[in-house]
């Protein structure tokens, strides 16, 4: 069940990127498409944690946590009036952590088949935005 849905939040986030209009969506909602990808990953994040952190090095995943606590020192130390771009770098610091484990997940417990499969779909959803 979980493989199923990484691979769908790969799937859709590479769609979102490659076909949906970023000029388009940003006017009217001021986000990017795969934003919207990246809070479906969010939610899905503990699951992730949970399936892949003992798959993960330790050294990786302390490291990861140095990182999102720098950033949040960064941010304080910026001032008051940087609250709220805080909370929006971390949310899509967290949607590419998630993309990461929601990759990892679906590439170290796929057959050779899948993995194929899936970049034929990745190669194919990138040519429109190639040729265009």
């Amino acid at each position: 069940m979980i493989l199923k849905i990484s691979q769908w939040l790969l799937l859709l986030a590479f769609a979102s990127i490659f076909l949906v209009s970023k000029l388009y969506v940003n006017s009217k909602f001021g986000l990017r498409p795969e934003d919207f990808v990246g809070f479906l990953c969010i939610l899905f994040l503990p699951i992730l944690v949970l399936k892949t952190s003992h798959l993960i090095p330790k050294r990786i995943l302390i490291i990861t946590l140095l990182y999102f606590y720098y950033l949040l020192v960064i941010s304080l130390l910026q001032g008051v009036e940087y609250t709220n771009n805080i909370f929006v770098l971390y949310f899509k610091e967290l949607s590419y952590f998630s993309y990461f484990l929601a990759a990892f997940y679906f590439f170290y417990n796929s057959s050779e088949k899948n993995i194929s499969r899936f970049w034929t779909f990745f190669v194919i959803l990138s040519v429109p935005n190639v040729l265009y």
